[in-house]
């Protein structure tokens, strides 16, 4: 019996072990996702003012958008992409060149 039970305590330590390893690493890495999470969207927009203004002007936009065909507006109009997908998809770009620059996540 004695060896049962010496047995069960080193897997309840391990268990333990793993458990304190696996929830510090957790919370370290909540902690860090967030605070970047926080910088960012304290950064974002003084980084969107300091944009030129034709890249947020939305007349070059729609002046860009006058030189595609029919068939490719339709398209863009059916997804929404001049009002919602353009800028999303710029935002998204910008937001993964931003975090590729990061040495820990990248």
């Amino acid at each position: 019996m004695p060896v049962l039970a010496t047995l069960g305590q080193v897997f309840l330590s391990a268990f333990q072990a793993f458990f304190l390893w696996v929830t510090k690493w957790a919370i370290m890495k909540f902690i860090f996702v967030l605070a970047i999470f926080a910088i960012v969207d304290f950064f974002w927009p003084i980084l969107i003012s300091l944009l030129p203004s034709y890249l947020t002007d939305s007349s070059q936009i729609e002046n860009l958008f006058g030189a595609f065909p029919s068939w490719l507006l339709y398209m863009f109009y059916w997804t929404a992409f001049s009002d919602f997908g353009f800028p999303l998809l710029i935002s998204a770009m910008i937001a993964r060149f931003t975090i590729r620059r990061l040495p820990v996540i990248g």
